[in-house]
């Protein structure tokens, strides 16, 4: 059995997933909505070393870089 400030800590990090969730799906949907946007482009841009996939070493040079 949890305690009531236990569950209180556990309820207010739902929220903050929730909250989190939400907003990448907002972001997501502005930028399936620009014409410009071409999600394939990025992705090669963030995988200089053509790996096929982008883990944390990439988009830190990414953002060192761009």
């Amino acid at each position: 059995m949890l305690t009531i400030e236990t569950e209180a800590r556990v309820v207010k990090l739902f929220i903050y997933l929730f909250e989190g969730e939400k907003a990448v799906e907002y972001c997501r949907e502005n930028l399936a909505n620009l014409r410009e946007f071409d999600a394939y482009q990025s992705f090669q841009r963030i995988d200089r070393e053509k790996k096929n996939y982008i883990d944390e070493y990439n988009l830190v040079d990414f953002l060192k870089y761009y």
